[in-house]
C-alpha cells in the first residue's frame, strides 16, 4: 500500500505490517525500496512506512534544498497521515534527516541511525555525479549499457549495482534516473552539512557504525554524544556503509534487541 502527504510536500511511502508506527528513511540516490528487506522483517511487529525522501523515488518532484527542508517534509508527511511518536530509522542521508527531525521537535519513540554522524562531511561523490550525468545524457536502452557507461568512471562494482536499482525505463525505451540528480548535485553542499540543533535530544538513540566504514569516526562519536544524551554507538563488524545490504542478519539482530522495549515483541 502507498500513502502520501495531503500537503504540498506530497511525500510518498510504501506501507506494510501492523502495530506501532516505524518510519524508514533511505540514503542519498536511493529510495524506500532499497531497504525493503528491513521493512519486511520489521513489518511483523510494526506498521512500517518506507518513505521516499524529497528528490528521490516517487517523491522525486518534491523540492528540498537542505537536510532541514527534507526533515520538514518528513514531519509534514507524519502530521498529514496522523502518525505520532514513531520509531525512526535512517541510513546515511536519511539518518541525517532523521536526526534533524528529532532535533527540531519530532517526538520519536526511538531513533536508529545507520552509519552517519551529525557532522559536516567533505565532498566524496564527484565521480558518482559524473557517472550519473553521463548516463542521463546518453540514450541508453539496456541496463548493461548503463553499467558499461558508469564503469568508465566508477571502479566500485557495489556502487554501480546500487545505482542501477534507481533506473526506470521510459516509453521511448531509454533508461532514466528515479532521482532528481541535477537538484541533488546543485544542493549537494547543503546535504553534507551537519543537522541544525538548538537543543540536546533525550530520545533513546542507537547509532550503528560499519567497521569498514569511516563515516563515524572519533569526531562523529563525540558529536553524537553531545547532541543525543541518551544514545549508544555500536560497531557492526565486517560491514561498510551499507549494513542492510552487507550484514543483514547481524543488523536485524541488533535492531531486534534495541527495539524490543519500544514495541518490538517478536
Amino acid at each position: 500500500m502507498a500513502v502520501e502527504s495531503s500537503s504540498q510536500n506530497c511525500l510518498l511511502a510504501d506501507v506494510r505490517g501492523s502495530g506501532p508506527p516505524l518510519v524508514i528513511l533511505h540514503g542519498l540516490f536511493a529510495s524506500g525500496s532499497n531497504m525493503r528487506a528491513v521493512a519486511n522483517d520489521l513489518a511483523q511487529s510494526y506498521t512500517v512506512y518506507s518513505v521516499d525522501l524529497p528528490l528521490h523515488g516517487k517523491s522525486k518532484r518534491v523540492k528540498a534544498d537542505s537536510v532541514e527542508a527534507m526533515a520538514w517534509s518528513v514531519k509534514a508527511f507524519l502530521h498529514d497521515n496522523l502518525i505520532s511518536e514513531p520509531v525512526v530509522i535512517g541510513h546515511s542521508l536519511g539518518g541525517k534527516v532523521a536526526m534533524s527531525a528529532v532535533l527540531s521537535g519530532l517526538k520519536s519513540r526511538a531513533l536508529v541511525v545507520l552509519d552517519i554522524a551529525p557532522v559536516v562531511y567533505p565532498p566524496s561523490h564527484q565521480a558518482v555525479f559524473s557517472a550519473i550525468e553521463q548516463v542521463a545524457e546518453s540514450a541508453l536502452l539496456s541496463r548493461q549499457a548503463v553499467r558499461d557507461c558508469m564503469a568508465k568512471i566508477l571502479t566500485d562494482k557495489m556502487t554501480i549495482d546500487f545505482l542501477t536499482t534507481q533506473l526506470h525505463k521510459g516509453v521511448d525505451g531509454r533508461f532514466r534516473w528515479k532521482f532528481d540528480w541535477q537538484a541533488l548535485r546543485n544542493n549537494y553542499g547543503d546535504l553534507l552539512a551537519a543537522p541544525a540543533a538548538s537543543d540536546v535530544s533525550e530520545t533513546p538513540s542507537l547509532f550503528i557504525a560499519g567497521e569498514l566504514s569511516n563515516y563515524i569516526d572519533r569526531e562523529g562519536r563525540a558529536a553524537i554524544k553531545s547532541l543525543f544524551s541518551n544514545s549508544r554507538v555500536v560497531t557492526l563488524k565486517g560491514t561498510g556503509h551499507w549494513p542492510h545490504a552487507q550484514k543483514f542478519e547481524e543488523l536485524m539482530g541488533v535492531l531486534h534487541y534495541f527495539l524490543r522495549p519500544f514495541g518490538f515483541d517478536r
